[in-house]
């Protein structure tokens, strides 16, 4: 028996087929058939399952249930999940437009809710208003900050900090949460659920900070805790039940005291669950920090980083400011990490064709120093391709290219997984502004690790060989395109 097996034979039963018509139907041996549905037999490929579903005739999500059940039954219930969770965290590293916080917002920039929420609140709806009111108040604030103790589950409070927080740098935001240990690995589900949770937040502009500890979650915030969840601002305070449907709020100054001096006391005692650092200078001193580490794998739609010749990126960078200065220095250091961290066997590079056409038609690199750049030439372009193709004939690194539709992310963003279970993400948040997410807790850093290696082995993408031929069309199709605009303006 197997989880396939069960929701085949729900629908083989649902749609009036039997195992000898649905064989017929897939053209199929009967015994084998058989063998499929009672569970003793595992569909041997992704298009046996197409096949199956297509001749039941299955709806569009019934379809979509039959594939994931075949997907958990093949890699196991845990892995599966722990992949999935992590493509939709990538996936929701999107820098879409979001309605952001406007001082304006209610009445000559006062807070919409005027009328102070009592002591006692009751009912998830009068809860939401009232944070809503807290946290707009606290908002409007020249240095506002807010300190969270409370499950990144709670949609409603993350999307509300993240409107507010989306246009507002010096917004802070210190949150404290649960993790569930990462030695029990089934639970680590829960963990990159909470990752996926905070997303909102990451790609805002307020500076965000998560602290963590371990415990079991169910037991600590939902069994019998009457208030575990607390939300602090400045001037008020609340106490939340787990449910979200009971609260206690209070502007005591001896109460805020009191919970802000417990805040740091709890924090004191916790470990932060990622640095989130913004800017050039920020991003590139955390950087020269690791240059040590070894990389193990990279997920970037562009070019490899290696691929770019130290010579073609300082002729093209821009020296007209402090941080162009910064920039040189860097890429000169670099140099020799490169040849020994990044240039070497079973180094695992992740590309997508789409992230080549882009950099050839536009020279957009997927780099966080792009806006440091004039355009690089044609010829400069297709030398940065010859060298992306030398590195993957001699085998200096493992470049598989990502099958399109297979893997959404944003235009923008690097992913770099190191062998100390360290993750590093950059990517461009709602305000266009680069982001650097480097990840320091066992579990997600081992789960990240995890993802990169299954990649490899995916339906997801290419093979190396299969790879590489694409690469070198596209190349191959470049240069004639080049050459036939050289002909042209000479005509």
């Amino acid at each position: 028996m197997s989880i396939f097996s069960d929701k085949l034979r729900t629908f083989v039963k649902q749609k009036g087929h039997n195992i000898y018509s649905l064989a017929k139907y897939c053209r199929m041996d009967r015994s084998n058939m058989y063998k499929i549905v009672q569970g003793t037999r595992h569909p041997a490929s992704l298009e046996v399952v197409e096949n199956i579903a297509q001749s039941l005739a299955l709806t569009p999500f019934e379809r979509k249930e039959l594939l994931e059940a075949w997907h958990v039954s093949e890699v196991g219930e845990y892995i599966y999940f722990e992949r999935k969770l992590i493509a939709e965290f990538i996936e929701h590293l999107k820098a879409e437009q979001t309605a952001g916080y406007s001082e304006g917002a209610g009445s000559k920039g006062r807070s919409l809710y005027i009328s102070e929420p009592r002591p006692a609140v009751s009912g998830k709806n009068n809860v939401n208003i009232c944070l809503k009111s807290m946290i707009e108040k606290e908002a409007q604030k020249e240095t506002p900050e807010i300190c969270l103790i409370c499950q990144p589950e709670q949609s409603f409070l993350l999307d509300l900090l993240a409107v507010f927080g989306s246009h507002k740098k010096n917004f802070k935001i210190r949150h404290l949460i649960c993790m569930e240990s990462f030695s029990e690995k089934e639970e680590n589900k829960y963990n990159l659920q909470c990752l996926n949770d905070m997303a909102p937040l990451l790609m805002s502009s307020c500076k965000y900070h998560v602290y963590y500890y371990y415990d079991k979650v169910q037991s600590h915030f939902y069994n019998m805790n009457i208030l575990p969840y607390m939300i602090l601002t400045s001037e008020s305070v609340m106490l939340i039940s787990s449910d979200f449907e009971y609260g206690i709020y209070s502007k005591s100054e001896e109460k805020l005291s009191l919970f802000h001096h417990m805040f740091e006391e709890y924090t004191s005692e916790t470990e932060e669950l990622f640095k989130c650092g913004m800017g050039i200078s920020e991003i590139l001193k955390e950087y020269k920090e690791v240059m040590a580490d070894r990389i193990v794998a990279v997920l970037c739609p562009g070019p490899l980083s290696a691929s770019v010749p130290l010579e073609i990126s300082s002729k093209y960078l821009k020296r007209d400011d402090k941080d162009g200065e910064l920039l040189q220095s860097f890429m000169e250091d670099t140099g020799e990490y490169v040849q020994k961290c990044i240039v070497r066997p079973q180094y695992r590079n992740f590309f997508t064709e789409e992230g080549i056409r882009d950099f050839m038609d536009h020279s957009h690199i997927i780099d966080m120093m792009e806006s440091y750049y004039e355009t690089f030439s044609e010829a400069d372009r297709l030398t940065v391709l010859e060298n992306m193709r030398k590195m993957m004939l001699e085998q200096h690194v493992e470049a598989h290219l990502i099958r399109p539709g297979l893997l959404h992310m944003q235009r923008d963003f690097y992913m770099t997984v190191y062998e100390n279970g360290r993750t590093d993400m950059m990517f461009k948040n709602t305000d266009g502004q680069w982001r650097l997410l480097s990840i320091h807790e066992k579990s997600l850093g081992e789960s990240f690790y995890n993802f990169t290696k299954y990649l490899t082995e995916s339906t997801k993408v290419c093979g190396l060989e299969e790879s590489l031929q694409c690469l070198e069309a596209l190349l191959e199709e470049y240069r004639e395109r080049f050459e036939g605009c050289k002909n042209e303006e000479k005509a």
